[in-house]
């Protein structure tokens, strides 16, 4: 493709330094992960992951009834649903929460200023599973997570943002949580339909519940701390 026709797409690539022209031509700043390099660490990591997934099922096969027993605010009903979050939430806090802490990394601002590595893989679509993570704080500082799972490519059609930065999507399914009924604005109305339809909300009997789980703060806590031990052990194994 002729360059005039890229000159906006690669100025904004320059300005955030994820290219770098020389003359006329551009070369990337980031590393690139190969073919061969993805499908050698798919292979010389294939043991360890299997280690570490034996690890969850075990924590799922005796833990699950105790994070059962300590209760949600609303959701948690679906137990596939509730293993999946849970092993989210295990591997969420084993790898970045203390795998990462204990290389302590400090994340460059060379692009465009903010806090972050940058990476490009030369065969996406080899990648069999994956997640990303969005969340978003409402005034009252009560918290929305969105773990989203993608197959093979990022292409396919998810929003990533649906919560992100909508804080009147935030307050209305965190006001359904709470046991709010009734008394939506008509926009407010527009979105549990919407909630409703994508399958965060349920409705039976005029009454509306979250389909997820949902944790008051000490409820949280209390589900970080019941699999703190198997955090711990995840997160070791990375180290050796």
């Amino acid at each position: 493709m002729a360059v005039p026709y890229l000159e906006k797409d690669l100025k904004e690539l320059c300005d955030s330094g994820v290219l770098l022209q020389k003359g006329g031509r551009y070369e990337t700043a980031i590393v690139i992960f190969t073919k061969d390099f993805t499908k050698e660490v798919e292979a010389k990591t294939l043991q360890l992951q299997q280690e570490i997934a034996t690890i969850i099922k075990q924590f799922l096969d005796e833990r699950l009834s105790g994070i059962k027993a300590i209760g949600f605010h609303q959701g948690g009903v679906d137990e596939g649903l509730l293993k999946w979050h849970i092993t989210q939430l295990i591997i969420e806090q084993a790898v970045l929460v203390k795998y990462e802490k204990s290389l302590n990394l400090v994340f460059p601002t060379k692009y465009a200023g903010f806090e972050t590595f940058i990476i490009g893989v030369e065969d996406f679509r080899r990648r069999y599973g994956g997640s990303l993570t969005t969340r978003f704080n409402n005034s009252n500082g009560d918290q929305i997570r969105c773990i989203e799972f993608f197959v093979t490519s990022i292409n396919e059609e998810l929003d990533m943002g649906y919560f992100f930065s909508k804080t009147s999507r935030v307050n209305t399914i965190l006001d359904i949580s709470k046991g709010k009924m009734r008394g939506f604005s008509e926009n407010d109305m527009l979105e549990v339909a919407e909630f409703i339809k994508n399958g965060w909300v349920k409705k039976e009997d005029d009454l509306l519940h979250v389909c997820m789980p949902v944790y008051t703060a000490e409820q949280y806590e209390k589900v970080l701390s019941l699999m703190d031990t198997t955090t711990n052990l995840i997160a070791e194994k990375h180290v050796q």
